[in-house]
């Protein structure tokens, strides 16, 4: 590894940004590297590999220069105890990582990450998140005890180290979502794969939660709308079914296509699976790869107003049950925390938000 001294220059220092974001504060996001309250950025890369000097800078250079992203993910990262996440994130992101273990049956390679950007001093955040480490835990305490009524020749067959996923929970004004990165490799058993999707059906409640899928899953050649597979290979058929039936279990869709990724890819192996609508581009690379793998660039939608739940507005100013009101502009952050504040903002303001709110559709 590198000193910091070997790192390129920031271009675009997070500390710039802050005083940028409070130069702007009055007339809203202002930029690609500003605070946009609108959306959500969601970043996801299979990157191959992090550990050369060459990608190291290459991607902490990418991502101090911006544009900032709300959440990175990364597959195959191939990290692990010797490679500090600073080496690659700035400041002004929190990471969360899931290297691949040393008991794992392939000794390099793997390893998932989901690196969360916090806003500068000044702004307002824009979501909370919490690290969902009891996915990890339960399913090794499931498969664990799985294990204990087989034969020795039969253990092999079932390792939750294998099935490697990060999952985080991201509370949002009018609702929480859940994000799960993923990386399975080929070689994973279909026993696992089933324990794990069965695992799952049980504990994500759909109907609770907003839900996004994304990673690498090997699986080529399955059309995810008509749930069929032209794979040759039946364990690759079988693993696709799977997760096809969790899929339809959780009213989750595929959502990347090829007229999405517009690029003559044969098979689509990194997936974004969600229970609502957002936008899907190819995204600039952080670190240079073929096009096996693109990395893609997600929005989400976010309500124009932040409401708590006890207060309802509508469109002719009219307001019930106001008790402890609070308000946030998603176009610049302000707060306001009275009805003359909510309405003398919404009829002065140079960013002209709508006094609405919407959830995720």
């Amino acid at each position: 590894m590198t000193s910091s001294s070997q790192t390129p220059t920031r271009m675009h220092s997070y500390q710039n940004s802050v005083a940028q974001d409070t130069k702007h504060n009055n007339g809203g996001a202002g930029g690609s590297n500003l605070e946009d309250y609108s959306s959500m950025k969601i970043y996801y890369q299979n990157c191959n590999g992090l550990r050369s000097k060459e990608k190291r800078i290459e991607f902490k250079n990418n991502c101090e220069q911006g544009p900032y992203h709300d959440f990175i993910c990364l597959t195959e990262t191939n990290l692990n105890d010797a490679y500090k996440s600073e080496d690659y994130f700035g400041e002004e992101y929190k990471v969360y990582r899931n290297d691949r273990p040393k008991r794992h049956p392939k000794t390099s390679g793997g390893g998932v990450l989901i690196a969360v950007r916090t806003p500068p001093p000044n702004r307002k955040e824009k979501f909370k998140v919490i690290s969902r480490k009891d996915f990890n835990l339960e399913f090794e305490k499931i498969i664990e005890n799985i294990k204990k009524d087989l034969v020795e020749d039969e253990r092999h067959k079932l390792n939750y180290e294998m099935i490697e996923n990060i999952w985080i929970d991201v509370t949002l004004p009018t609702c929480s979502l859940l994000i799960g990165n993923h990386y399975i490799h080929q070689e994973v058993p279909i026993g696992t794969i089933k324990t794990y999707c069965e695992f799952l059906e049980r504990k994500i409640d759909s109907s609770a939660f907003k839900v996004l899928f994304v990673g690498d899953f090997n699986l080529p050649e399955f059309n995810w709308e008509a749930g069929t597979s032209t794979n040759v290979n039946s364990t690759i058929r079988n693993k696709s079914s799977l997760f096809y039936k969790l899929f339809c279990h959780l009213k989750i869709k595929q959502r990347v296509s090829h007229s999405t990724l517009n690029c003559p890819l044969k098979n689509i192996l990194d997936l974004v699976v969600t229970n609502f609508q957002l936008d899907i581009e190819r995204g600039d690379e952080m670190v240079k790869l073929e096009d096996i793998h693109p990395s893609l660039l997600l929005s989400v939608p976010l309500p124009k107003f932040s409401i708590r739940s006890d207060t309802i507005i509508n469109q002719n100013e009219q307001f019930v049950n106001t008790n402890s009101f609070e308000c946030t502009c998603t176009a610049c952050g302000r707060e306001c925390k009275s009805i003359q504040g909510l309405i003398a903002h919404q009829r002065n303001a140079t960013c002209k938000e709508l006094l609405v709110s919407s959830k995720l559709t």
